[in-house]
């Protein structure tokens, strides 16, 4: 079914029931895909039972290029099939009703292993993500030349915003550092996820000022005792600074003192050995992430040879 189609309360109370669901099952963020880009359309298959209640379900976005992709979900956040029933019978149906041949692929990208997607004859792919467990009621602890390099992005002069209404958000669109970034988000996304989560608090979006100029950003996406540290960036004119460090220093600390359990990093992208030694110095704990693709070799192979041309493989 559709976006309009999906009853919201159903599929609420099915997260709610759900101890795999993620922020990126809800509708909320299929929405900000589908109003972001003309070529993203927003669906879910469902499980319905017979007093219409949500057994189960799989929310998806479908990408219309010249051929078309389905994500679940994009841009390497989590998706798959939440809630109760058989879960091999939801992908089935996925596999089935999406047939045709302008099919390029089918994305899952799991926070656990899923074999029904193998056995389904999806590829397999692992990669990395971070972890770390917030202490309760006290201060994260860390190595003596990690203090010493918090400490001086905490007393560098950096002034922290958190961006509460849309009309905030030209301090964040003057960082000049989106600017050497390749990067796909654009204005419209952001005022769309400023306008879908920041009413009730559902986005943590910090910036780093420094001499009246955003030296640096970080966005949080909180679900139940998690936060997964969701987009971030700094202006390389400040790195001397650390304005990454300030930035991760004060949301961990922020996190700890609303009660947040956990503290998702992210995927770190393949060759970003730095970012993830930043995480790993903050605590974080490598887990692995799955990735699961359906697609004919063909396709397969031609989609391989177009990341290596885009320099993306």
């Amino acid at each position: 079914m559709k976006l309009a189609e999906l009853d919201r309360q159903r599929w609420e109370e099915l997260l709610a029931a759900a101890p795999a669901a993620t922020f990126f099952h809800t509708a909320e963020w299929a929405r900000l895909w589908q109003e972001s880009y003309s070529f993203f359309e927003s669906c879910f298959l469902v499980d319905v039972e017979p007093e219409g209640g949500y057994r189960a379900g799989l929310p998806f976005v479908r990408a219309r290029k010249w051929l078309d992709n389905y994500y679940s979900m994009p841009m390497g956040t989590c998706g798959g099939v939440v809630g109760g029933g058989e879960e091999a019978a939801l992908y089935r149906t996925w596999i089935e009703r999406t047939a045709g041949a302008r099919r390029e692929r089918l994305v899952v990208i799991s926070e656990k292993e899923e074999p029904a997607l193998e056995e389904l004859g999806f590829q397999k792919n692992v990669h990395f993500s971070h972890y770390l467990t917030l202490p309760s009621g006290g201060r994260l602890k860390f190595s003596r030349s990690m203090e010493e390099q918090v400490g001086t992005a905490l007393t560098a002069g950096f002034s922290l915003l958190r961006i509460e209404k849309e009309e905030d958000l030209s301090r964040f669109f003057s960082f000049s550092g989106r600017g050497r970034k390749k990067d796909f988000y654009s204005k419209v996304f952001y005022r769309k996820l400023a306008a879908i989560f920041l009413p009730g608090g559902r986005a943590l979006w910090f910036l780093a000022l420094k001499e009246g100029k955003t030296a640096g950003y970080l966005i949080g996406l909180p679900f139940r005792e998690k936060l997964f540290l969701w987009d971030a960036d700094f202006d390389p004119v400040f790195s001397g600074l650390r304005p990454g460090y300030f930035l991760l220093a004060r949301t961990l600390d922020w996190a700890a003192n609303k009660g947040f359990k956990t503290i998702d990093f992210g995927q770190t992208p393949a060759g970003a050995e730095g970012a993830a030694l930043l995480k790993e110095r903050f605590g974080g704990k490598r887990r692995p992430t799955y990735e699961y693709v359906f697609a004919p070799p063909l396709k397969r192979a031609l989609r391989g040879w177009y990341e290596k041309l885009r320099g993306r493989a």
